[in-house]
């Protein structure tokens, strides 16, 4: 399976953070207390070798946002970021996500626009 090098994760423990690690959002979801922010990002499983893809089918689905984790996440408390683009045929935040209370992405997207405008005004 896929997962931080034990480096990063001794380092980042280091710094004072409390490291909980999941096999998946299935397995987080248990959890009594959730992050109110979740960081989706696109898994380029296809560029990890063969070794990584013959778990894909496993690896998506324990890394994929589905519509029976609905009834276990507060939408009024949790927002989805992904900074697109998302996977064609399996994406990790499915697009009926966009038209829930979840839905952070665009504000994100928008957000960064204006960094980009002032980090590019500040070379000038």
């Amino acid at each position: 399976m896929l997962t931080l090098p034990a480096s990063y994760l001794e380092q980042m423990k280091a710094y004072g953070y409390d490291v909980r690690i999941f096999s998946g959002i299935d397995e987080y979801l248990t959890q009594s207390s959730l992050a109110p922010i979740w960081y989706f990002t696109r898994v380029q499983i296809e560029r990890m070798g063969d070794d990584v893809l013959k778990y894909e089918t496993s690896l998506r689905q324990a890394i994929t946002r589905r519509a029976d984790h609905m009834d276990k996440i507060d939408q009024d408390k949790v927002r989805f970021y992904h900074p697109l683009p998302r996977h064609k045929v399996t994406p990790e935040l499915p697009t009926w996500v966009d038209d829930t209370p979840l839905n952070a992405r665009e504000r994100q997207s928008r957000n960064g626009m204006f960094v980009r405008i002032v980090l590019l005004a500040a070379t000038a």
